[in-house]
């Protein structure tokens, strides 16, 4: 990794609205589209790309020298944004800031729900992406296995994960300050991934019985159907539910309104202002932002769930300061294998060309002695190469403890040892 330097540019739910996060959010379909276009920025040697409804985030290994202006403008470019309306939101980690905010994120130390379980998964299949796409570079694949390994060994030993509040869990929550008997709710799910998996699971526990899976395809809805004892339904089937539906908690990937105001509007008017309860946990969203002027409609997005964050944190702040102690220990720990790795080729190439030497010379030495015993041969061998070590001790261990970006250091040394 001599030469190189980990660069994170992103925004996220800290810096972000979910009407901003939507716009840069990346769609899987388009992910080996967005990594090929990274990897062609000068001076990229890997990338990897990040994106969740809570966060978008490009994490990449960049030659020296290379900026980070290009990964901006290649997240901006995707979508046909201009680099400007971003530059509130973004931020951008370099070096060794990069490398914590990673394994933050994937011990779910910045996560919108802290200690949720999902992160590290998505981290997983954001690293599995790139490596089908062959963007993952050595840095790279060094930094996200240990990340990874950090993220198992924080969640485990701090507790953090124990108890933890999903997002689903966060929605079913606001749920409750509207329907007080959820035995008489009917609900619709719409999307069949893990956040419509979990919520289901959620309100199923709560007493509900009248459960309505909806799904593109409708396979996977039947599947999650199955599993809870409800029905499953296509999309298009919704409008004909929807007027007697209680709850709706919608999740899908679509980059495409799945629910409309007027849709909406048409099912209140069947329902004789029984109040819908809406909420959309998908980014981008999945349901019209101006169905929220509807009577009787109640309609949240993500980061209408602050409330449920906020006492989230509280409760959790004990094993959170314990949590980010690990994790500050496991990120010392890499930097300083980093930093090992980075001046192996300056020491191995110094301990050569210094042996070399030596051998050099103590050939120079032996002719000009003559004969000598075994005991000599081997006494001098063992004298020239204790002299070389000792000569050498100090140089080596300045560049072990050198900090990365120390790089004037490694070469002073190349040039006064003489080293190519």
């Amino acid at each position: 990794m001599s030469g190189s330097r980990f660069t994170l540019v992103g925004l996220s739910h800290r810096t972000a609205p979910v009407e901003v996060r939507e716009r840069l959010a990346v769609p899987a379909e388009r992910v080996p589209e967005a990594l090929s276009r990274l990897r062609q920025i000068p001076g990229v040697i890997g990338a990897v790309l990040l994106s969740t409804c809570n966060r978008t985030e490009a994490v990449c290994e960049m030659a020296d020298g290379a900026g980070a202006k290009e990964i901006v403008l290649v997240l901006a470019s995707i979508h046909g944004l201009e680099p400007a309306f971003l530059e509130n939101y973004l931020y951008v980690f370099e070096k060794e800031a990069a490398v914590e905010h990673l394994f933050h994120v994937a011990a779910s130390l910045d996560s919108l729900m802290i200690g949720e379980g999902q992160i590290v998964n998505q981290v997983k299949e954001a690293y599995s992406k790139a490596q089908e796409n062959s963007s993952v570079s050595a840095g790279l694949h060094l930094l996200f296995q240990h990340a990874l390994a950090a993220s198992k060994k924080v969640r485990a030993q701090s507790g953090i994960g124990e108890l933890a509040v999903s997002v689903p869990f966060a929605a079913v929550e606001l749920a409750k300050k509207i329907f007080d008997d959820f035995s008489r709710c009917q609900i619709m799910i719409i999307g069949s991934g893990k956040m419509g998996e979990l919520a289901t699971k959620q309100l199923k526990s709560l007493g509900t019985s009248r459960i309505f899976c909806a799904n593109r395809t409708l396979e996977r809805a039947v599947t999650l159907a199955d599993r809870f004892g409800g029905a499953a339904i296509r999309l298009e089937d919704i409008p004909r539910h929807l007027p007697d539906t209680d709850i709706v908690i919608s999740s899908t990937g679509s980059p495409d309104t799945i629910l409309s105001r007027e849709t909406v509007a048409e099912a209140m008017r069947d329902r004789k202002r029984r109040p819908m309860f809406l909420i959309d946990i998908a980014v981008p969203r999945d349901i019209s932002p101006d169905t929220a002027t509807l009577p009787n409609v109640y309609l949240y997005d993500i980061d209408d769930l602050r409330d449920v964050v906020d006492s989230n944190r509280r409760s959790r702040e004990t094993k959170l300061e314990r949590a980010e102690a690990l994790s500050a220990r496991e990120i010392a720990a890499f930097l300083e294998k980093v930093r090992s790795l980075e001046v192996i080729p300056t020491i191995q190439s110094l301990r050569t060309a210094m042996d070399e030497l030596r051998k050099v010379e103590l050939e120079k030495t032996r002719r000009r002695l003559g004969g000598l015993t075994s005991d000599q041969e081997s006494a001098l061998d063992d004298l020239t190469a204790s002299i070389v070590n000792k000569i050498l001790h100090y140089p080596i261990a300045h560049l072990k403890t050198s900090a990365p970006e120390n790089a004037d250091l490694r070469d002073a040394i190349r040039k006064i040892f003489g080293l190519k």
